[in-house]
C-alpha cells in the first residue's frame, strides 16, 4: 500500500498543472461540525469552536481553497435565522454564539473561501417551527393528494415555497460575509424514481402539491408535467442568480446536481426534473458541481466526463467542478484513486476544479498532509 501511494505521489507531482485558479473544495456536513451524540452528549459551545478551528486548519493544511459549509438541513438552521429553528445536531437549542459567523471569520483568516451550503427544497425535519410542521400544504403530494410520509420535500412548483426560500437566502447573503451560496437538493422529490417519459403515473410518486393536483393536462399550457416541473426548478435557480447579483454580486452561486444528467436509471433530467445542463449553458449558476461519487476509477471517470463534454457549451462564464466521492473511495478500499482521478481531471481544461465529499472521510484517512501532493 505504501509503495502504491509513493508511486501515485510521484506520478502526480510530475504531471501537475499548477493553476492558482483551480477550484479545490470539500463539503463539511452539519454532524461533522457539531459532533452530537458521539459519546452520548452534545458538544459544548467551546468544543464546537475548537472543532471548527480544527476542521479549517486541516482544510488549509491540505491546500484546499474552498469549503462548502452546511448551514441549513431538513429546513432547520445552523446560523442565526429569523425563519427556522436551530437544528437537531444542536439539540434544537441556540448556542451562545453564531457558529457560521465564527466559521466565516476563521476561514478567511486562513485564506479560505467559504460557501453557505443549504438543502433547498428538502424539509424532512418536522419539529416545532419547521415548514413541514407549520405549512403541511407546502409538502409534495401524490396523484391522490396524499402528503409525503417521509423524506419530506417542499414543492418547487408553489410560489409560496419559492418566496419563502428566497427570503431565507436573502437573509443569509445580507447578514454574512460569505464567498458563495451553495444549493443542494435543488430538485423535486427523490423517491421513487420520477415519472417515466410516457407519463405513466403510479401510486407513491409525490410530484404534485396542494395548488397543482393531478389532472390530465399540466399547468400553464406546458406540453407535459415533466416540462412544467423542470421549468419550475430552473426558474427558481435563475431568479436566485438574479437576486444575488443584484444584492451582493461578489457572492458565487453554485449547485450540487445529480451526477448523471440524462443517462442511467436515476438521473437529474428525468428522475428529479433538474436541467443542470441548461443552468450551465445559460449561466444560471456560477459553478455546476455534479456529484460523480460512483465514477471511482479512471476508466469510469473518463467515460463519464466524455458524456458531460458533449452537452456543455464551454464559451461562457459558468465553471464545471467535479464532485468526487471520497466516501465511496474509502468504502471500496481504493483511497489512492484520488491521485489517478485528479490527474484525469487536469487533462481536461474545461473542468475547472474538484469538490470532495466529505470532510469526515479525509479525517478518518488522515489525508490532509498527503493531500498537498494533489495540489502542489
Amino acid at each position: 500500500m505504501k509503495l502504491l501511494l509513493i508511486i501515485c505521489l510521484f506520478f502526480i507531482s510530475i504531471n501537475i498543472n499548477a493553476n492558482t485558479k483551480e477550484f479545490r473544495g470539500i463539503w463539511v456536513v452539519t454532524w461533522e461540525i457539531f459532533r452530537d451524540g458521539k459519546d452520548g452528549r452534545f458538544y459544548s459551545n467551546e468544543e464546537i469552536k475548537e472543532n471548527i478551528i480544527k476542521i479549517l486548519d486541516n482544510i488549509q493544511l491540505a491546500n484546499l481553497n474552498n469549503v462548502m459549509w452546511q448551514v441549513r438541513q431538513g429546513a432547520t438552521s445552523y446560523y442565526k435565522s429569523s425563519f427556522e429553528p436551530w437544528g437537531k445536531h444542536l439539540n434544537y437549542k441556540a448556542p451562545n454564539f453564531d457558529p457560521f459567523l465564527f466559521a466565516i471569520d476563521q476561514a478567511h483568516k486562513r485564506g479560505l473561501k467559504i460557501h453557505a451550503w443549504i438543502n433547498t427544497f428538502e424539509a424532512r425535519d418536522t419539529s416545532s417551527g419547521t415548514p413541514a410542521q407549520l405549512h403541511p400544504e407546502w409538502i409534495c403530494r401524490n396523484k391522490f393528494n396524499e402528503i409525503m410520509p417521509a423524506k419530506i420535500t417542499l414543492s418547487p412548483g408553489m410560489t409560496e415555497v419559492k418566496d419563502y426560500l428566497k427570503n431565507i437566502i436573502l437573509e443569509i447573503i445580507n447578514n454574512y460575509n460569505l464567498d458563495g451560496l451553495h444549493l443542494d437538493y435543488i430538485r423535486w422529490s427523490e423517491y421513487p424514481v420520477g415519472e417515466d417519459k410516457n407519463e405513466d403515473y403510479v401510486v407513491g410518486q409525490y410530484l404534485f402539491d396542494s395548488n397543482h393536483q393531478y389532472q390530465v393536462s399540466p399547468p400553464n399550457n406546458f406540453l407535459t408535467w415533466a416540462d412544467w416541473r423542470r421549468d419550475q426548478v430552473t426558474e427558481f435557480v435563475a431568479n436566485i442568480k438574479k437576486l444575488i447579483k443584484r444584492v451582493k454580486p461578489e457572492v458565487i452561486l453554485s449547485a450540487a446536481v445529480i451526477g448523471k444528467y440524462n443517462w442511467g436509471k436515476w438521473n437529474g433530467y428525468y428522475s428529479v426534473f433538474q436541467d443542470s445542463v441548461k443552468w450551465y449553458n445559460e449561466n444560471y449558476v456560477d459553478l455546476l458541481i455534479p456529484m460523480a461519487y460512483y465514477e471511482y476509477s479512471p476508466i469510469r471517470l473518463e467515460q463519464y466526463l466524455s458524456k458531460w463534454d458533449s452537452f456543455l457549451q464551454k464559451k461562457n462564464k459558468a465553471k464545471f467542478i467535479l464532485g468526487i466521492g471520497s466516501l465511496v473511495l474509502r468504502e471500496r478500499g481504493i483511497w489512492n484513486n484520488h491521485f489517478l482521478l485528479m490527474e484525469l481531471v487536469r487533462e481536461r481544461t474545461w473542468v475547472n476544479g474538484v469538490q470532495f465529499f466529505s470532510y469526515d472521510d479525509w479525517e478518518i484517512e488522515d489525508f490532509f498532509y498527503d493531500a498537498r501532493y494533489l495540489f502542489n
